[in-house]
């Protein structure tokens, strides 16, 4: 899968050659296109959850129809989707920390 996009999608520990600090690194990550195919989509992530403007989301056919955040202090954990009724649809993944 190839990704795309502007600024840090993963900030916690990274000092922004600007001088700022950790949260203040954002950005903005887009997969490619691709179809699904199977009934489930698995992701391992650490997401924080900042007005849910943090996480990620899954678009169908251009509509985001999952989005996931998680909590202040979270750590990395296995997260499932049910694509089943998108089968042979078009998708992307976004991965957003704002």
């Amino acid at each position: 899968m190839e990704w795309t996009g502007e600024g840090f999608t993963v900030s916690e520990g990274f000092i922004s050659s600007e001088g700022g600090s950790y949260n203040s690194n954002k950005g903005k990550t887009k997969s490619n296109d691709f179809i699904i195919t199977g009934k489930y989509m698995t992701f391992f992530l650490e997401l924080g959850a900042w007005d849910s403007k943090t996480g990620m989301s899954v678009f169908i056919n251009g509509q985001r129809e999952f989005f996931i955040t998680g909590s202040i202090m979270e750590t990395g954990r296995i997260y499932a989707l049910d694509v089943s009724k998108f089968i042979s649809k078009t998708a992307y993944i976004t991965l957003t920390d704002a």
